[in-house]
């Protein structure tokens, strides 16, 4: 008779969950953190790096349910200086290409004055995500702006990406 009364509680709790948000269930967030030290000089480009996020294991889990990605943040540290204090500007653009724009900008103290991480004073974050987002790659470069600045400069960045069914 127990048996009997618990059936009908059964089909409810079963009726009752497609109700449920299943999609948060089946729903995975997950970051992809990168760096790269730029060595800025007088008002020279730096070389350029290429980050690849679709040779992540992670990534490559989860590549074909990827619902958003955003670029949470953009950070630098100065790790050694010995020029004039100024500003360095970082640039993004597509993988492999020289096409970069400006997407960020960072003080830089008088050397031998180093910094921790620090948040970037200026940052294009749409640019920044919509490259992240369409191909899953970019392409990072640094610049300083006065012309003593010899420093060498840490960019660091993390991407959280929403993947699920």
């Amino acid at each position: 008779m127990f048996r009997n009364s618990l059936r009908p509680l059964l089909i409810l709790a079963l009726l009752a969950i497609p109700a449920c948000n299943i999609a948060s269930v089946l729903t995975v967030t997950y970051v992809e953190t990168g760096n790269q030290e730029f060595p800025v000089y007088g008002t020279g480009m730096s070389a350029s790096y290429d980050y690849d996020m679709t040779t992540s294991s992670d990534y490559n889990k989860y590549k074909d349910n990827v619902k958003s990605i955003h670029f949470a943040s953009l950070t630098y540290e100065v790790k050694a200086n010995s020029g004039a204090s100024g500003t360095v500007e970082i640039f993004m653009g597509p993988y492999g290409s020289s096409d970069v724009r400006k997407v960020a900008e960072a003080t830089i103290p008088a050397g031998p004055e180093t910094t921790g991480e620090r948040s970037v004073t200026w940052f294009d974050q749409s640019y920044a995500e919509s490259l992240a987002s369409n191909d899953r790659k970019f392409r990072t470069q640094a610049q300083a702006v006065s012309a003593g600045a010899a420093a060498l400069v840490k960019a660091s960045w993390r991407i959280e990406i929403v993947a699920g069914s």
